[in-house]
């Protein structure tokens, strides 16, 4: 029976939860060039979106989304955080 138990540990060692395997693949992915990618990419898709729409107001968010718009497009800017999945977790 112990022997038993201790294949089971040994197997659940062997395998990765997803946070943990999301963890590695977001540390593996976490390098200058592909942040930097991210937000080119990111402001090109809001100039995308600002091109197909002009009459609505480009509104950047202070927080998170200053650096995706030129600042003489911004018609205001916001100071917005999102507590998505941070239910009760103010500080």
């Amino acid at each position: 029976m112990a022997a038993a138990a201790g294949s089971e540990h040994a197997a659940e060692e062997g395998t990765l939860s997803i946070y943990k395997a999301a963890r590695r693949i977001k540390r593996r992915e976490s390098t200058l060039y592909n942040a930097l990618r991210s937000v080119a990419d990111d402001a090109a898709f809001v100039a995308e979106i600002a091109a197909l729409w002009p009459a609505l107001p480009l509104v950047a968010n202070l927080r998170c989304g200053l650096w995706y718009a030129q600042p003489r497009s911004l018609a205001a800017t916001c100071y917005f955080k999102s507590t998505d999945g941070h239910a009760g977790n103010w500080g």
